[in-house]
């Protein structure tokens, strides 16, 4: 007993300096990457995972995605991108298989303190940009997409946007628990503005609705309580109204919002090229192999679906979303199960895997590493723990 609690303790600690390294993700392989392929060594040496029978049927839907990506090789242009975008995407299942095992061994709490380091990390990055943003300071200009958008430690401001919203979740259902001081609320409130103005800078839109989507199922299905439910949109309304108003009316974002909040002339490129890629199905039906979407079209598909379908055929779409659809529903699930104390944090996750599947529309997210530690989450095996 004593062997597993000290098992347990390292490697909570080894996670939280994994997540801490979550946002440094502008080279690959990241040094998150790396600490996550030592992650999965030690749990392997140390035996610090556990499957169940649960664990079937998504693994099942994986390997068979793998499948599809094996067969759709046989249609490919350029063998090189094709096997570095199959060894990434086969990356982050391993990943993915790796994360759940782990949790399964561990206990609801573990989840807490990852999430902790999660909301650090991305304080962090958030403020880094941000002062990148408004300095103007030359040296600090690799923090920006195209010297207008915050993209602070990633390569793509579509990517660091969606990244800061679970954690900026996280806070509000932090700040929404019962003897919480008023220091500590302040604090919250602080991180979460932060975490907002990160995701207003992204400029991304994709992140922006997925924000929406997040923040409106929040306060409509996390708080049960009427009375947290008015005090938190009164606070919530008192502090981005005023807040938002200014960055949009004083600073030089506001003509870059007014400009994102537009139809651009990119944008009718882009559905464009969808429909050729959609096009595509009918001469490959089992697509035309892993990371070709920019071989046989113009530019990114900028849509994890469409890229899906189009390079893993009508089957490896499926299996995707019918991945998805199953995940969302043992997310459901779980969060009825838990312990009573933590079933608002899990209907947390739940929403901000809705608010991922809904951002996925428009972004290609198969390799953001944070979508498969999201979806990793309601398969962990919850029973006798936390």
């Amino acid at each position: 007993m004593k062997t597993n609690n000290t098992k347990q303790k390292y490697m909570n600690t080894f996670l939280f300096l994994i997540t801490l390294a979550s946002s440094i993700v502008f080279i690959e392989p990241s040094p998150y990457d790396l600490l996550i392929i030592l992650l999965l060594l030690i749990s392997l040496i140390f035996r610090t995972y556990r499957y169940y029978d649960s664990h079937f049927l998504p693994i099942f839907l994986m390997v068979s995605y793998i499948i599809t990506n094996l067969i759709s090789l046989f249609f490919i242009k350029d063998i090189s991108t094709a096997f570095l975008f199959f060894s990434i995407t086969m990356y982050c299942i391993v990943m993915w298989l790796g994360y759940v095992g782990i949790l399964s061994y561990l206990d609801i709490r573990s989840l807490l303190t990852i999430f902790n380091a999660y909301t650090l990390t991305a304080v962090v990055v958030s403020v880094i940009g941000i002062v990148a943003y408004f300095s103007k300071i030359e040296s600090l200009d690799f923090l920006l997409y195209g010297s207008a958008r915050i993209k602070s430690f990633f390569k793509d401001p579509n990517v660091f946007g969606p990244f800061l919203i679970p954690p900026a979740g996280y806070v509000l259902w932090r700040s929404s628990k019962k003897n919480i001081t008023i220091f500590k609320t302040i604090i919250l409130i602080l991180t979460y503005i932060i975490l907002t103005t990160g995701v207003l800078l992204s400029f991304s839109r994709a992140a922006w609705g997925n924000y929406v989507i997040v923040m409106t199922f929040f306060i409509l299905f996390v708080n049960s309580k009427y009375i947290n439910k008015l005090k938190l949109i009164i606070i919530l309304i008192a502090i981005l109204v005023p807040f938002l108003n200014y960055l949009i009316n004083n600073t030089e974002a506001g003509e870059l919002f007014n400009r994102r909040t537009s139809l651009q002339t990119y944008d009718e490129d882009r559905f464009s090229e969808q429909q050729k890629a959609i096009d595509y199905l009918e001469l490959y039906p089992l697509g035309f192999g892993p990371g070709q979407s920019e071989e046989f079209l113009k530019q990114s598909t900028h849509s994890l679906y469409i890229r899906v379908f189009t390079e893993n055929g009508f089957i490896g779409g499926l299996i995707i979303i019918l991945f998805l659809i199953t995940t969302l529903l043992r997310s459901l699930v779980i969060s009825r199960q838990a312990p009573e104390k933590y079933r608002e944090f899990y209907k947390l996750v739940t929403i901000c895997i809705i608010g991922i599947i809904f951002n996925s529309f428009f972004v290609d997210t198969l390799h953001w590493r944070h979508l498969w530690f999201l979806l990793a989450i309601p398969w962990m095996n919850i029973k006798n723990k936390g």
